[in-house]
């Protein structure tokens, strides 16, 4: 009797695990299909003359289905760095990739160069600086996270937080300076530079 229990508790949990896993599989598809209608109307009109109606129409859903997965257009910029970042870092070992993980980040900034400058178009370099910060925040981390695994004595956490926000604020800089005006510094002088800055992330 309890081994049969045990099965069915065990079960039940399994469907359970796989219902949650469904939802968020089904919940990340949605926000990507309304991310993909933000940037097919990004190519007709301004940022800040985009509503929410507009991005749920095109989509094929309903508000309550948008205000469900985003606060507002702005949480949509957030949620699309975040996003591109986690894949990013996901997929490569910040200790040994980290050039290849910038050739991809750099991919991502060409890629979507209209869609960036749009957004500093329509709603001002602000906008952008938070984009790539939240953008660079995590990958900055990682970085981090891997100088300290060689250290023996660990600095305090408002320190590495320190050293973050400092790398992250400069490297969003000159990322914005690369979308904006590419012509000023060649994509492959910049991964070059960046690849030498990675290597000063060091926190002792």
């Amino acid at each position: 009797m309890w081994r049969s229990l045990l099965l069915s508790f065990t079960f039940s949990g399994q469907m359970c695990n796989n219902r949650v896993m469904k939802h968020s599989v089904t919940s990340y598809n949605t926000k990507r299909h309304l991310v993909k209608a933000l940037a097919d109307i990004l190519k007709e009109k301004d940022l800040n003359k985009i509503s929410v109606s507009e991005v749920a129409e095109r989509a094929g859903v309903n508000r309550k289905t948008f205000y469900y997965h985003f606060k507002d257009i702005q949480s949509m910029l957030y949620w699309i760095a975040d996003d591109q970042i986690e894949i990013i870092t996901n997929k490569y070992d910040m200790s040994t990739d980290t050039k290849t993980a910038t050739e991809e980040i750099m991919n991502y900034l060409d890629n979507h160069r209209d869609l960036i400058q749009n957004i500093v178009k329509s709603a001002g370099s602000e906008h952008l600086q938070k984009f790539l910060y939240a953008f660079l925040w995590k990958f900055v981390h990682m970085l981090a996270d891997e100088s300290l695994k060689q250290q023996e004595e660990k600095p305090d956490d408002d320190y590495v937080q320190f050293v973050c926000e400092f790398y992250t604020a400069g490297l969003s800089c000159v990322l914005i300076d690369y979308v904006m005006a590419p012509e000023v510094r060649s994509r492959e002088k910049l991964s070059k530079y960046l690849q030498r800055i990675y290597k000063t992330i060091a926190l002792n």
